[in-house]
């Protein structure tokens, strides 16, 4: 019987485990001024108007095949929406020079949340480029809501079962070599 490969063994069957099945997971939360989307200018409304970060989130396409991962967001005020869009979206915005876009919300093709969201929105995030998109439909005065978000993350089942394989067999070959 061989030490070395059982113990190697059992240490990839922990770390299957606890990435595959147990994996890591967190929540916060963040609360977020909602401005009225009534301008007080006579005939000016832009509620059918969004705003887009500037900044680009970029997850590598290889993230997918090695880690699953999802975020669950919920906000409490259901006039304001929160979305996702591909990123090439913001060619279809101007930019403020404030940090983000102004989009004509309807014709953003929005992948996740929007204004059908109704509060929250799940997102089992894939590689690809990615930029938030926000906006309301309040006609009263500003206001302010709680956003909470959950995230969590595990190894694809195909990465932990292959891990838990080679565990097994080097935990095997171990026991039974003399």
């Amino acid at each position: 019987m061989r030490l070395m490969p059982i113990i190697s063994g059992v240490i990839l069957l922990l770390a299957a485990y606890l990435g595959g099945f147990v994996g890591l997971s967190g929540e916060g939360t963040q609360e977020i001024d909602v401005p009225s989307c009534s301008t007080g200018i006579s005939g000016l409304d832009i509620c059918d108007k969004s705003a887009m970060l500037e900044q680009n989130v970029q997850i590598p396409d290889y993230v997918s095949e090695i880690v699953s991962v999802r975020v669950n967001v919920q906000w409490d005020d259901p006039d304001a929406w929160i979305g996702i869009v591909a990123a090439s979206e913001a060619d279809k915005c101007t930019n403020t020079g404030e940090g983000y876009l102004l989009c004509d919300t309807e014709d953003l093709d929005i992948m996740v949340g929007g204004p059908a969201s109704s509060g929250h929105f799940d997102w089992p995030i894939s590689g690809g480029d990615y930029r938030f998109v926000a906006g309301n439909s309040l006609e009263g005065s500003a206001q302010s809501t709680q956003v909470s978000y959950e995230y969590r993350a595990t190894l694809t089942q195909t990465l932990t079962y292959g891990i838990a394989l080679v565990g097994i067999a080097l935990a095997t070959y171990g026991a039974i070599r003399d």
